[in-house]
């Protein structure tokens, strides 16, 4: 979405869980903008046996609480991509 700016050169990729952590500001002054509300499908190879179905942006903080639910692996590498922001 628009009222997102991601910040370049800020990211961890993790090959075991085949994903990329990217951080971006949010911009929003509506307090009623919900980042996580959309997803969408990313393009994929088309030859993937495990490709990925949906992508999101989620609220760090949450993601932190334990909101989404993630596994601790990649939990550990968000923190990463936060320590790469300062």
């Amino acid at each position: 979405p628009e009222q997102l700016k991601v910040l370049p050169g800020i990211y961890v990729d993790e090959a075991k869980f085949g994903c990329r952590y990217l951080i971006a500001d949010c911009l929003a002054d509506d307090p009623g903008f919900d980042v996580a509300s959309e997803g969408w499908r990313p393009p994929e190879d088309p030859t993937d046996n495990d490709p990925i179905v949906l992508a999101r942006w989620a609220n760090v903080d949450e993601a932190l609480r334990g909101r989404w639910k993630l596994h601790p692996g990649r939990v550990a590498m968000l923190k990463k991509a936060l320590d790469l922001h300062g």
